[in-house]
């Protein structure tokens, strides 16, 4: 009702409304596709770990009564990590941004069930008038088998059936004043001067902590606005943390204080891209560049860029400046801005909760999956390609990529930033360099040539590598098949 004022009306779904979100125009199986192993990725489904708490000797769960104990879940590819009903966003989202549409909760739509004709329907609803005896539900829930969790997967409930532990909702809104637009409207908003001429403001696609609201009023900024070239950035706001990693910290192998953890004040905000420079994006600047050296499959125009020095790197941030940027700097980021970035005010070796168990669905670095992309060929016949970690440092579960993922495939941070852990390594614009006990502020070291730092980990990263905390070097020509960069923007009050 109080939404009403703002004249917007919240409701349940239509079914086909609820579909056509689903698939996000996609028209497999699932909105991945029709892999049912991916399913851990995408969705808390049925699993061996679910069959344990519904049919193991403490359970007191009700268990689906269509479903055999003696054969629970037979197909089920993998561990999703949840047992019962997972916190939401914890998953992959759809092509449309949506979370958890397959798995989780069965959600109620408003139509009552009913047959489907084969007749071409627009705007279809199914009969209020005939009052038929059950609703439609729609994705699946955490009980259920991966057959009942598909796109165009359907069930009946009966409204006074009760509560059930695996039935949910989510809304959809109509805004109800919404004006047709205008070209007076157009003239005007074209007329409305902004702090970024050659970019647009977006609305956040996350939910912004406090801090960068914060800094964001203060200062009159967007929270995240995106450039000519399609480059999306999310405003990072000024503060201190401490750097590096405790001495305890599991799989830290630096020991010569590239990791001795100290205090770094940042004095000054920015902004941060929220993934990977691409293929697509690095080619505007050199249209020839090749990512995947002896035949790897690294070149799609979605995957990161690879195969480029620190020198390219840097090159392609004064090009962006000049031909992209207006009032806007590009740049590497430093190591403590992308360590800031990266932890985004977490403390933890990862900036996800769930630590190295949950690594699988939060970043993609070498796993078996990679070790057995490793038996092919080209790791025989090319010597200079990089080994995969042992076994012990290899990440739990699957990732679902065998070598780098299309950018922005994992959850982002709390900050909006995606595979900060993990796909690429990074380079920064420091000088390798050994860390003190004291604290610092606004810490860069550009004053020699030779070796840069690289973060974040990559596709073939052990556990060591792929931690917050954690920082390694190679000389500034180096280029490597898991080696990128992604930049960072300053706008024109830090200058």
């Amino acid at each position: 009702r109080k939404a009403a004022r703002g004249r917007l009306r919240y409701r349940l779904p239509t079914e086909a409304e609820w579909e056509w979100a689903c698939r996000g125009e996609t028209t497999t199986r699932f909105f991945w596709g029709d892999d049912e192993t991916k399913l851990a990725e995408y969705a808390n489904a049925g699993d061996p770990a679910t069959r344990d708490e519904f049919w193991g000797e403490s359970s007191t769960l009700e268990h689906p009564p269509w479903i055999d104990p003696k054969d629970a879940y037979p197909n089920a590819p993998m561990d999703d990590g949840h047992r019962v009903a997972a916190p939401v966003g914890t998953f992959k989202a759809n092509p449309y941004g949506l979370f958890e549409m397959i798995g989780n909760v069965w959600e109620f739509c408003q139509d009552w069930m009913r047959d489907h004709s084969t007749e071409a329907t627009v705007v279809p609803r199914g009969p209020d008038s005939e009052r038929k005896n059950n609703h439609v539900m729609r994705g699946g829930g955490w009980r259920m088998d991966w057959r009942y969790c598909r796109s165009a997967a359907r069930h009946p409930d009966q409204p006074n059936s009760g509560p059930k532990p695996d039935h949910g909702f989510r809304l959809a809104v109509d805004r109800l004043d919404a004006p047709p637009p205008s070209r007076s409207n157009a003239r005007r908003t074209s007329r409305q001067p902004s702090r970024q001429p050659a970019s647009t403001s977006t609305k956040p696609w996350w939910k912004p902590t406090r801090a960068q609201e914060r800094y964001a009023k203060k200062k009159k900024l967007p929270l995240a606005f995106e450039n000519s070239l399609g480059m999306r950035f999310v405003l990072i706001p000024p503060g201190t943390f401490n750097m590096g990693s405790p001495p305890e910290e599991e799989f830290r192998f630096n020991t010569d204080g590239h990791e001795r953890q100290h205090q770094v004040t940042l004095t000054r905000g920015f902004y941060m891209a929220t993934t990977e420079v691409t293929n697509a994006q690095f080619r505007q600047f050199v249209p020839s560049h090749n990512s995947g050296p002896h035949g790897l499959p690294l070149n799609d125009n979605d995957q990161p860029v690879v195969f480029v020095s620190w020198e390219k790197a840097s090159k392609f941030c004064e090009w962006l400046t000049r031909e992209h940027g207006q009032d806007m700097t590009y740049r590497l980021p430093s190591d403590a801005e992308w360590e800031y970035a990266c932890r985004a005010r977490t403390t933890t070796a990862h900036p996800w909760k769930g630590g190295l168990a949950r690594m699988h669905l939060h970043a993609n670095t070498a796993d078996q999956e990679t070790k057995q992309a490793h038996r092919f060929e080209v790791w025989e016949k090319f010597e200079d390609l990089p080994e995969v970690p042992e076994d012990a440092l290899l990440a739990p579960g699957d990732d679902g990529y065998r070598f780098s993922a299309p950018v922005g495939q994992f959850p982002p941070n709390p900050w909006g930033l995606h595979d900060m852990i993990g796909n690429v390594l990074e380079w920064v614009q420091d000088n390798a360099r050994t860390f003190t006990d004291e604290a610092e502020t606004d810490p860069l070291v550009t004053d020699t040539e030779g070796y840069r730092v690289m973060r974040g980990g990559s596709w073939l990263s052990g556990n060591g590598l792929s931690r917050s905390g954690c920082s390694v070097s190679g000389k500034q020509t180096n280029r490597q098949v898991a080696l990128g960069f992604r930049v960072v923007a300053e706008p024109p009050l830090n200058r």
